[in-house]
């Protein structure tokens, strides 16, 4: 007899259908658990997933807000350049620019009616400088500094009835005068801008403008060849 002889059964129990459906059920049964700890696990993941995500995409989606610039405008004797692009002068400032195609009269003199009885006058000034005259009711003139690529004046326009009656109508009159490249658009909102024909062979462009106010107008530099002219308080 050999060890562990004694524990054979002689009559070893048969299997029968009862025995194979339990197991059948109970493999089953396994299986299934198997299964849903698999959906579990798998469901925790994309829920993990997709709330890092949405963490993610609703940060990066934030808008940014630059700080407001206040535009200032340089020193008469500074060289602004390309530098100033988009960027905001008063008229009398402009004036100063650099970054605009000098006013060239090529050494002669351009004149030009403005409106009724008055006219305008470029010239270059003994010093190199631009030189403007109205001439008219009321005459006016004023002179810039070389190579300048922006310059205005402003004249005044008085009607009186008969020669000894009381005035009639008082009106302003802004004229603008850049170089002929330059492209002008204008903003402001109740004025009244147009570019007077000066004929072939002039280098400048000379708008005239009513109800535009030198004092609150300013010019903004788009690039060399394009500015935007508008007034303070006039939607522009």
């Amino acid at each position: 007899m050999t060890m562990f002889d004694d524990l054979h059964d002689p009559q070893p129990p048969t299997a029968g259908m009862r025995e194979f459906a339990r197991v059948t059920t109970r493999a089953r049964a396994i299986r299934r658990r198997r299964a849903q700890v698999a959906v579990w696990a798998t469901t925790l993941c994309m829920v993990g997933g997709s709330a890092g995500g949405v963490l993610v995409s609703s940060d990066s989606a934030r808008p940014r807000i630059a700080p407001a610039v206040e535009p200032t405008a340089p020193a008469d004797d500074t060289t602004v350049g390309g530098s100033s692009a988009q960027r905001q002068y008063s008229f009398a400032d402009a004036e100063g620019l650099r970054d605009l195609p000098p006013i060239d009269l090529g050494g002669g003199v351009v004149e030009a009616p403005t409106r009724p009885g008055e006219t305008v006058q470029l010239s270059e000034g003994s010093d190199g400088g631009i030189c403007l005259r109205v001439n008219g009711p009321v005459s006016t003139s004023r002179c810039i500094q070389s190579k300048a690529g922006f310059a205005f004046i402003t004249s005044t326009s008085t009607s009186i009835a008969g020669t000894s009656g009381p005035v009639a109508e008082s009106s302003d009159e802004t004229i603008v005068v850049v170089a002929a490249g330059v492209d002008v658009a204008f903003t402001t909102i109740g004025t009244n801008c147009q570019l007077m024909p000066l004929g072939g062979g002039v280098s400048v462009h000379l708008w005239t403008c009513t109800r535009l106010d030198p004092a609150r107008a300013y010019v903004r530099v788009v690039n060399a060849s394009q500015i935007v002219i508008g007034m303070q308080g006039s939607g522009g």
